[in-house]
């Protein structure tokens, strides 16, 4: 999981003490909370970065909701063997798909009727502008650059959070404990506004 807080930042936020092994378990564990506590648990917010490989069902429609926002598609295979696709989707040409920076959102404007099938069954689907089929598992590999998905103001949240465990246990326990799932971190959170606030602003709308 990317830091969200440097380690030293925090060390620095708790007095100087020394940025150890221990210290560094608790920030990622803190960070961990933050992101179960925002709903994004299984998109953990992260940095930029280049080439990110998905997998996605088919959706039998013209939209496809990355996990996270694009800066930049590289590649579509649609097919069940992203090596050896039923077909390819043309990134390249702004006609044919549409992504807008800072966006999760890719939209396939249009596309030359294809036929596919898989050897030995007799149903045939006609794909024309849509993201394969409806429902079929693992159909859709996309390649793309990711923009920033870092969350608003949580730095402050994050060093509190890890405080609040730090000073509770006292620095000599907390170099050589961890946090017990995330039971201590919800009961020593409970109430601070920072933190609220902090998940409030970037907590996954359902």
């Amino acid at each position: 999981m990317p830091d969200l807080v440097a380690t030293s930042e925090v060390a620095n936020f708790l007095g100087g003490v020394p940025v150890d092994s221990a210290l560094r378990g608790l920030v990622d564990q803190v960070e961990g909370f933050f992101n179960a506590s925002c709903g994004r648990r299984d998109r953990p917010f992260q940095p930029a970065s280049p080439a990110r490989v998905e997998v996605h069902d088919g959706t039998g429609r013209s939209t496809l909701f990355l996990h996270y926002p694009a800066s930049r598609v590289t590649a579509f295979a649609i097919g069940l063997d992203p090596d050896d696709p039923t077909y390819s989707i043309n990134v390249t040409d702004s006609g044919v798909t549409e992504a807008s920076t800072g966006n999760r959102r890719v939209l396939r404007l249009n596309g030359s009727p294809v036929l596919v099938y898989e050897v030995g069954h007799r149903r045939i689907d006609r794909m024309d502008g849509v993201f394969g089929t409806l429902g079929r598992p693992r159909e859709v590999t996309v390649t793309y650059d990711t923009a920033d998905d870092l969350p608003i103001d949580a730095n402050l949240a994050i060093c509190r959070g890890v405080a609040a465990i730090y000073w509770q246990r006292g620095s000599e326990d907390a170099s050589s404990q961890t946090v017990g799932g995330h039971t201590q971190l919800t009961k020593a959170l409970e109430g601070d506004p920072v933190w609220e606030r902090a998940v409030a602003m970037n907590s996954v709308v359902a």
